[in-house]
């Protein structure tokens, strides 16, 4: 018994359970209980105790006072689980203080039950553990969870829902409806929409010095209607004669251009034979002069693209890197064959390829050209602030719109309501200005003032000015004014 109690006393720390978090003071303070402690028990222990007036009063056993100064206001809420710390631990019910406690998951910031946040402590070993937002190496297990909480060296302020406070190095940031997601077991994701307000200073100034103009090669991709192959049958025939056959295959699926075309590819699966064409017997000038002019029949804007090659059969000796001997003769007229075979007389390619387009071959690009901003930094420190949300309000205190009534702010000093918003306020504000979309509408009004003419005097102006301003040009503009000049998203009074 004396070992366990040297245990007791020894700790620094204990966990309690919230029950009561209304104090009247609005200190922070709390009123918690100890796991196994019994509160109806402690209260029969002292004399006189009054449940309607003792409560939280110097008599009441049960209240601590945050350890956090008053500054940082973080109450927690009843049942969720605190950690508890005594001046003296010997001494109970005095001068005792406490912290928030842990939690199993950043996603149950809300609210977690007393139990459950004990599983992540030597406790709560039995209870359930949620999926980590990061692995192991830091990276996170998906992408779309980046950017919700704070990053480990960012100092933040949390708040129980979407809301938080991040200080970076250089920035801060105020945000709200920063994710939808709070279930603890799917993996949180960044809502860009989120309400936000950002200050940034940045160490050097990105500037632009000029344009970078070059032209890129774009690939033309088109489908490929045939595949063409040749091959003789006799390539061993030592006298000169030979006899083969062209087959002509239409694609029935879609190959494109850009495919990775080669002597080998198997397209079997993706062509139907369209027609045979047999060849000799005859001499390997005459079977080559067929074979051409087979290609040159297809080499037209209405056949091409198509590949050409020799058959399997064939083109095994022109992919053979080393041949016997029994295979010279085979290899001597294949490689006769394949280096006479052309499209064109003029084609810069023999034996395989892509006829893309009537006499061009291989893939074809289109140019374009591009120009590009040069930009360089200069070490010439730059601060941004930045505001965002789905609607904007800037009211100004003594401040009031013309025409429209005064924005009363009473009962609102805690946060304004969506209700006021969209009642009140929003009728007694006025949609801001694009500043150059209103001048381009002056721009043009002025332009028509310039230029206008009158038939006759005394008669209105002439609808069409001399340098081309129009009267129906100015009324189009300024009907749609309301919605390329005004931002009803953005308002002020």
């Amino acid at each position: 018994m004396a070992a366990e109690s040297e245990l007791i006393f020894s700790k620094i720390i204990f966990l309690a359970n919230v029950f009561d978090n209304q104090d009247p003071l609005m200190l922070g303070r709390v009123r918690a209980s100890g796991q196994t402690q019994n509160v109806q028990d402690v209260y029969n222990g002292i004399p006189d105790w009054n449940p309607q007036t003792d409560p939280w009063t110097e008599r009441d056993p049960f209240v601590y006072t945050p350890l956090l100064p008053i500054f940082f206001s973080q109450v927690p809420k009843v049942d969720e689980l605190i950690q508890t710390i005594y001046s003296n631990p010997k001494v109970q019910f005095e001068d005792q203080f406490y912290i928030q406690g842990p939690f199993s998951s950043p996603l149950l910031m809300n609210f977690e039950f007393n139990e459950g946040a004990n599983s992540n402590l030597g406790t709560g070993i039995q209870y359930q553990k949620y999926p980590p937002i990061k692995n192991n190496d830091g990276t996170y297990k998906d992408n779309k969870s980046k950017g919700v909480f704070p990053e480990p060296g960012d100092n933040a302020l949390l708040g129980r829902g979407s809301a938080d406070l991040i200080v970076k190095q250089n920035e801060v940031l105020l945000r709200a409806g920063k994710t939808l997601n709070t279930n603890p077991l799917e993996l949180p994701a960044a809502y860009n929409k989120r309400s936000f307000i950002q200050l940034s200073q940045f160490k050097s100034t990105k500037q632009q010095t000029g344009f970078s103009k070059y032209t890129k090669l774009n690939e033309i991709i088109q489908k490929v209607n045939f595949l063409i192959e040749y091959l003789i049958y006799n390539p061993e025939n030592q006298q000169g004669v030979f006899t083969g056959e062209i087959n002509i295959y239409t694609f029935t699926e879609t190959v494109l251009t850009n495919d990775d075309f080669s002597l080998t590819k198997d397209y079997n699966s993706k062509t139907t034979l369209k027609e045979t064409i047999k060849l000799g017997p005859g001499s390997m000038s005459s079977i080559v002069s067929v074979i051409n002019a087979t290609l040159q029949s297809y080499n037209n804007d209405t056949s091409t693209p198509f590949f050409f090659r020799p058959g399997l059969t064939n083109s095994k000796y022109i992919t053979t890197t080393s041949a016997s001997s029994s295979d010279d003769i085979e290899q001597t007229n294949i490689s006769e064959l394949y280096t006479n075979v052309k499209p064109d007389r003029s084609a810069n390619i023999t034996g395989s390829g892509l006829v893309f387009w009537k006499n061009a071959y291989g893939q074809q690009y289109s140019p374009e050209k591009i120009v590009e901003p040069v930009v360089e930094y200069i070490q010439n420190p730059v601060s941004y602030s930045i505001m965002g949300g789905d609607n904007i309000y800037l009211i100004a205190n003594s401040a009031t719109t013309p025409g429209k009534p005064v924005i009363n702010l009473d009962g609102t000093l805690y946060g304004i309501s969506q209700e006021k918003l969209v009642d009140e306020i929003l009728n007694s504000t006025s949609s801001s200005v694009r500043g150059e979309e209103l001048l381009q509408l002056l721009s043009l009004i002025v332009k028509f003032l310039v230029g206008h003419s009158h038939a006759y005097h005394g008669l209105p102006a002439v609808p069409v000015a001399s340098n081309g301003a129009n009267v129906p040009d100015i009324l189009k503009e300024i009907q749609l004014g309301y919605q390329k000049i005004l931002n009803s998203n953005i308002r002020i009074n």
